[in-house]
């Protein structure tokens, strides 16, 4: 049996050793397909040994492969980009496998295990801390894709970018992986990074408007999303689930990208629909479970619950289970539990900012003050962007009468998720305890702007104000509030110009 491996390159010299140092003993030959390369990767290929082909960039990855797989005669084709690495443990397993295999088999699935500092990607699984050093990343998402493949089978690729195997049914649905690659784009350096990704979309976006079909809409609704660019990707993934009502993969991405943009009812909505359409996947119940979670009726909470259950009976090692059921146990009061739970992901991943944020709050709970600062002040370190963390930390310097640092944090979360209006409300305070009065109407002005309910938004605050004693503050408020057409003159709680107490 001849086993041959088939690597895509443009300007890939740089990987080019470590990736084909990875297939010693799992191959018969090497294969290096280059499309256009400027750096050496073709002199570099064959100083390894490996044989190389050139074919002409068409702007679709599907053409590049094809015409690459039209030229070789093995048994099977191991197909890797250069940034991968195969599991060299697996060498045994897979030649086992393909000796194995029927004649009806024409493709089979490795398990991709795609490395990210992105501890909420979906379908995140912390790396074990012994393994952290040799494979660069704290944790990774996996795939199953159809990587070994038999040619001159009628087997091609199709699509500009997130090329698909035609036809479909070439991997058996179910079948488990024969072994596993280890993918770690996000330790190449920023600007080639930004290179890579300009050109996936690029050519997804081209993929669309070629086909106009739902499943390309999707694949570049998913790739914006896994990019940070969530509005632009709702629009794509809203326009593929309105085409493909029984796409549970759809409407999970549809439903986290909403999360993501704090549109709760919507992502309760699609999540649901993924749940419907694929029930028992760990990581939808995950997903659903933490969007119901932010909602917070009884009824909620115990259909999330029993969501969870689920999710870590099959999948344990699914961070996101464990840090909802923490969420979960959180909710109910039940500290201790929230605490178990959280040590066991932070025994997994010690620099987990969800986690320590979390067990911040839990820790907070308990008047645990000096616990609570630590893991919030930490959290905030390890994720500035975290609007969440700064809130709590603010509310912990708040209990310990540090409004001066309080304000800080509080604006800081402000900064990061502006049309929060529990995060607002806590700012107002803060000014107001700190006798910034302008800064209070001006935050005031956002807080009200971000209220569904404003008369109530703003006689909460006022009555807050007054609670604290904070008369001043309260007088400079309404003022600005009846200026301003928010507030009637009757209604203040102060008069405009109050008499000082003897």
């Amino acid at each position: 049996m001849h086993i041959q491996a088939l690597i895509l390159t443009r300007d890939e010299a740089h990987q080019l050793h470590d990736c084909i140092a990875s297939l010693n003993g799992c191959v018969d030959a090497v294969t290096v397909c280059d499309t256009g390369s400027r750096d050496g990767t073709v002199e570099r290929a064959a100083a390894l040994g490996a044989e190389c082909l050139t074919v002409p960039w068409e702007e679709s990855f599907a053409a590049a492969r094809n015409a690459a797989l039209s030229r070789l005669r093995a048994d099977w084709v191991l197909v890797l980009d250069a940034d991968e690495r195969f599991e060299t443990s697996h060498r045994t397993r897979l030649r086992a496998r393909l000796h194995q295999a029927s004649p009806a088999e024409t493709a089979l699935p490795l398990e991709i295990r795609t490395y990210t500092r992105d501890l909420e990607a979906l379908g995140y699984v912390g790396t074990a801390p012994a393994d952290i050093a040799s494979l660069g990343l704290h944790g990774h998402v996996s795939e199953l894709q159809p990587r070994l493949l038999r040619p001159q089978r009628g087997l091609r690729y199709e699509g500009r970018s997130g090329e698909s195997l035609q036809p479909a049914t070439a991997t058996t649905p179910g079948a488990t992986a024969v072994a596993i690659v280890h993918h770690r784009r996000e330790l190449e350096a920023e600007a080639r990074r930004a290179e890579r990704v300009t050109l996936r979309v690029v050519l997804s976006l081209r993929q669309f408007l070629d086909t106009g079909a739902a499943a390309d809409a999707g694949l570049l609704g998913a790739l914006l999303c896994e990019h940070g660019l969530w509005r632009a990707g709702l629009a794509y993934l809203r326009t593929a689930e309105r085409a493909a009502p029984a796409n549970a993969t759809v409407h999970l991405r549809t439903g986290v990208a909403q999360w993501r943009l704090g549109l709760e009812e919507g992502a309760v909505r699609s999540l649901r629909q993924a749940w419907e359409a694929e029930s028992g996947q760990p990581v939808i119940a995950a997903e659903l479970a933490r969007a119901l979670l932010r909602r917070e009726p009884t009824a909620a909470l115990a259909e999330a619950g029993e969501l969870l259950e689920m999710a870590l009976e099959q999948a344990p090692e699914l961070d996101l289970a464990v840090q909802q059921i923490a969420l979960w146990h959180r909710r109910r009061r039940e500290f201790d539990e929230a605490r178990a739970y959280l040590y066991t992901l932070l025994d997994r991943h010690p620099e987990h900012a969800p986690a320590l944020r979390e067990l911040g709050v839990v820790a907070l709970l308990q008047d645990r003050l000096g616990e609570a600062e630590h893991c919030l002040r930490r959290a905030c370190q390890l994720r500035p962007e975290d609007a969440e963390a700064w809130n709590n930390l603010g509310c912990l310097l708040e209990r310990r009468g540090l409004w001066s640092e309080a304000r800080q944090a509080f604006a800081r979360a402000a900064r990061q998720h502006p049309g929060q209006a529990s995060v607002l409300r806590n700012l107002c305070l803060a000014h107001a305890a700190c006798g910034e009065h302008e800064a209070l109407c001006r935050s005031t002005a956002a807080l009200l702007a971000a209220s569904t309910d404003t008369e109530e938004t703003l006689r909460s605050l006022r009555e807050r104000l007054l609670e604290a004693g904070w008369v001043e503050a309260l007088q400079e408020l309404e003022s600005w509030a009846v200026a301003a057409r928010w507030l009637s003159e009757p209604a203040r709680i102060v008069a405009a110009d109050p008499i000082s107490p003897a």
